[in-house]
């Protein structure tokens, strides 16, 4: 199997974050754009209330548009040739907004400012990266940190880590956006089931402006 860091001469990063520096080897970057498989859990409840789905807050790294891969010596690096269609909080934002909405099981879900809403959901990209488990072998690890906030008052409702790995099947771009997509599926599906279960009884409730 051919390396993929030897093959591309990826530039490292180190662990600092002192910033993400692009390749510039002249090859036209090819974009993708995870389509995660969803399934609706029946056990779901089905509410009356709104939700906001907050920008995901990331590190300086993990923010960009490029993917990460951490390589077993603890450092970082780009994978080669291959970016999201847009930065990735914006990225998953799109995914989760549309996650609950084909889910079917709340009242209506947008981004903050579009709406009024009596939730919201807050989340925090801590891990978003093709990891290297031997020579040429990636899986791909995600953890998202997520609170779900009442707007009115700011008071956070509940907090969670959800975590999802997947092995990539071959050292392509194909093979990551497969492994990319069901890890997001793993991801999103038992957040939404976690954000359903999470809010209080508002049914009686008129929900408040966005903030």
């Amino acid at each position: 199997m051919k390396d993929y860091l030897r093959a591309y001469g990826l530039l490292l990063l180190t662990v600092s974050f002192g910033g993400c520096v692009p390749l510039n080897n002249g090859d036209p970057l090819r974009i993708i754009a995870p389509e995660p498989v969803v399934t609706v859990d029946p056990a779901w409840p089905q509410v009356d209330w709104s939700l906001l789905v907050q920008r995901p807050v990331a590190d300086q790294t993990r923010g960009g548009v490029r993917i990460v891969v951490r390589t077993a010596q603890s450092t970082l690096v780009l994978y080669p040739g291959v970016a999201w269609l847009d930065e990735l909080p914006e990225m998953l934002q799109t995914e989760m907004l549309h996650a609950f909405a084909d889910s079917g099981r709340i009242a209506a879900v947008a981004r903050p400012g579009a709406a009024r809403a009596r939730f919201a959901l807050a989340t925090e990209i801590r891990r978003f990266d093709a990891v290297e488990q031997s020579r040429g072998v990636l899986a791909i690890e995600l953890d998202l940190h997520a609170t779900l906030v009442e707007v009115q008052t700011g008071e956070i409702l509940a907090s969670q880590v959800f975590h999802s790995e997947v092995p990539v099947a071959a050292a392509d771009a194909d093979a990551l956006t497969d492994a990319f997509e069901s890890a997001l599926g793993q991801l999103i599906e038992p957040l939404i089931g976690w954000t359903l279960n999470a809010a209080p009884d508002t049914r009686s409730g008129e929900e408040a402006p966005a903030r």
